[in-house]
Order: C-alpha cells, then structure tokens, then sequence
C-alpha cells in the first residue's frame, strides 16, 4: 500500500551510477523497487547496472531527455510513491527512513521532502532554506519557501505520490532545464507538502555536465510561463497567488543576475524595464543601477550579495 520505488534517469554518468545506487542499496529502509532509466547513454553505464546489480530494474530507451526518463520510471511501477534520483547525486543512508516516517506522521500529503547538501570537489555545504519547518512537517507556503534562498526541492531529496505525477501529467518533455520545477510547483498547488530537515541527500555540483554548469540562463526561465497559466487557471491556491507573483520576480532577477555577470548588460537592462513578471522593489532598482556600472564591480557586488544572502 505504502510502496517506494525509486527512479534514477542515467545519461552518459558510468562513473556515478554505481555510487548512486550503492548509495540506494545503503539505505537504512529499502525501497521495493529500483529503476534505471537508460536514455541512450554512450557509455557503459548501463552494462555496469546489469552486471552488477541484478535487483534494479533496467529500462531502455532512446535518447529523449531527463523528464521522458523519468516518466518511463513512472509508468513502468505499480508503486504508491516514486522517489526520485539523479545518476550523479547520492542519498544518506537515512533519506528514506526520513521520507517513511514524514509519510507515516502526515499521510496527507502528496510531495515529501528533506534537506539536503551541495557537494562539491572539497567540501559539502548545506543547502540555505527558508520558511521551512524546524522538526519534520507541512510546508505553508510552497513558494514562498523558495524565494530568495536556495530551492527548497531538488530531484534526488523528493519522494512523490505516483497518482498525483499522473494527475499532473508527469514531467513536461522538450523543456531543456526547469522541468523539476514545473512538477513541483503543479504538485503544491493541489496536495499539501511535507520537509523533514534531516540533511538525507547530495547533490554533487563537480560533475562533468552538472545541471548548475549547464542551465545559465540568460532568457526567462521556461517555467514561468506554466506559472503564469496556473494563475490564469486557477489552480494556485489563494494563499500562495501572492508568494508565487514574489517568485516569478526573482525567477527573472537570477536571468538578470547571469546576464549581468558574462556582461550582457543590455539584456539585462531591457528585462528589468520590460519584463511583465518583475515589480518594482530595492532589488529591481538596485539591479538596474549596477547595470551601468563596470563588469568588475558588478561581479563583486553580486558577489557580496551572495554571501550575505
């Protein structure tokens, strides 16, 4: 009734499959089904899964993208929930004993969560939330808690209910990065939403094609545009319309803050002067002022920022 399995999409990751599935393997409460999504890797990732992991499941496809692989995962379990994890990242041993006991204490919800770490080639920094609860429990505001902090969900510390994916219609295909917003903004806007902030998963920012190097983005981001019709559609809930307005702003701040960094100063400025989602606020202001200041001063002041984020 209660059933995990855990998806993992694998493209062209050979050196960090088996360390993600050790990692799975490791858990201090088993899932009752693994899943590897092969979406036309060139390596051999997926000979080593088969050769030496006789309990996951392996699935084949042609190369089509991280949501298309993790909805082969979806729709080939019968299992109540799907936690997910990317073939680069890796849990602790507890991240799904955390995940049972938030199901276990909140059956209710439909996404359940935890904190989680960055991991990089010499150190590991937790990840900064905000509007998240101190002992395992509900999240009020979804998107709220993703303003102005780091993201409070990530694709390997998520554990979703199968129904609700299907509900929603899985993840959207032929989005090249942001898709995993997509699906967690849509799930918060019709089930309710649990965070245990045990720290139960990384996500390792010194991998080859990490998504943090891959996805600079210097036009909008795609998922404002699915925010904008679940506004229109009336599918965001009263008390979050307003929190999920404040995040569209920033969704558009960090394009202008990229935009900014490799010197695209005049981009950045036409968004900040047209862009329909941004009001006007200290950091709107605040970002075009630098805007015409050096490209040095600029890198150093959102540097500044940063830290004292």
């Amino acid at each position: 009734m209660n059933s995990i399995a855990v998806v993992i999409p694998l493209f062209n990751k050979e050196s960090y499959i088996c360390r993600a599935l050790d990692s799975v393997l490791a858990q201090s409460l088993s899932p009752d089904e693994i899943i590897v999504v092969n979406d036309g890797s060139n390596d051999n990732g997926a000979v080593i899964v088969r050769e030496n992991y006789p309990q996951v499941k392996v699935i084949d496809q042609p190369n089509q993208g991280v949501s298309a692989a993790r909805n082969a995962g979806i729709n080939c379990t019968k299992a109540q929930f799907i936690a997910f994890l990317d073939a680069d990242d890796y849990w602790l041993p507890n991240f799904l004993k955390n995940i049972v006991e938030l199901k276990t204490k909140f059956p209710s919800g439909g996404m359940y969560f935890t904190h989680y770490a960055f991991l990089s080639e010499d150190s590991v920094t937790k990840a900064k939330l905000r509007l998240v609860p101190t002992e395992p429990g509900y999240v009020e505001d979804f998107f709220a808690a993703c303003c102005n902090s780091d993201l409070p969900v990530t694709a390997s510390s998520v554990c979703i209910k199968r129904d609700v994916l299907l509900d929603i219609g899985g993840f959207p295909v032929g989005i090249a990065m942001g898709e995993d917003q997509i699906v967690w903004a849509r799930v918060a806007c019709q089930s309710k939403v649990f965070y245990h902030p045990e720290t139960s998963a990384y996500y390792d920012l010194s991998t080859e094609n990490s998504a943090c190097d891959v996805n600079k983005i210097y036009e909008p981001a795609p998922q404002l545009s699915v925010y904008n019709q679940l506004l229109k559609e009336g599918k965001v809930p009263n008390t979050m319309i307003d929190s999920l307005r404040v995040l569209m702003h920033f969704t558009v701040l960090s394009c202008v803050k990229n935009n900014l960094l490799v010197g695209n100063n005049l981009k950045a400025r036409k968004l900040l002067l047209e862009h329909s989602s941004l009001f006007w606020d200290k950091y709107r202001f605040g970002a075009l002022l630098i805007s015409f200041m050096p490209n040095y001063i600029i890198r150093k002041i959102i540097g500044i920022i940063r830290r004292n984020r």
